[in-house]
């Protein structure tokens, strides 16, 4: 198959998931920061507050990736969105039923539900485009246009 320039370009639908990737991680790490600097809490809740701190900080990574149509972080994207909506609504729930409550409690859950809807999405366009990349820079590895689909 021959690839036009114009097909390396994966779209909106990766930078969408991307942007909700990113801001459900962020919410994530900031509802676990929220808890280890504001309460006492139990060494399994401290492990679990601890995981979702890093998720959140590897989504937001992932997210960084996905923005720039990369097939790998729109699978682990896809992964890891549901796995962060299960943590922070799981962990929402124990938390007000033991009487807590945090500003990101509110945005966490809705934020990763949003990329979770996203992000499975990107994976198609990103496939196309890396597809569309490494035909178009084998093309052009020699003469005028060397160089030019590098990031």
């Amino acid at each position: 198959m021959s690839y036009q320039p114009k097909d390396a370009d994966p779209g909106v639908i990766p930078t969408l998931g991307a942007l909700a990737l990113g801001l459900a991680g962020i919410c994530h790490a900031a509802l676990a920061l929220q808890f280890l600097g504001m309460w006492v809490l139990g060494p399994v809740t401290w492990l679990f507050v601890v995981v979702m701190l890093v998720l959140g900080v590897a989504a937001t990574a992932v997210a960084w990736q996905l923005g720039q149509a990369r097939t790998w972080a729109a699978v682990a994207g896809a992964l890891l969105a549901p796995v962060l909506g299960i943590m922070s609504t799981s962990f929402t729930a124990y938390a007000l039923y033991h009487a807590s409550f945090a500003f990101y409690m509110l945005l966490a859950p809705p934020a990763a539900g949003l990329a979770f809807a996203l992000v499975p999405f990107a994976v198609v366009p990103c496939r196309r485009a890396a597809k569309a990349q490494a035909e178009l820079r084998q093309r052009y590895t020699s003469g005028p246009f060397a160089g030019v689909l590098d990031r």
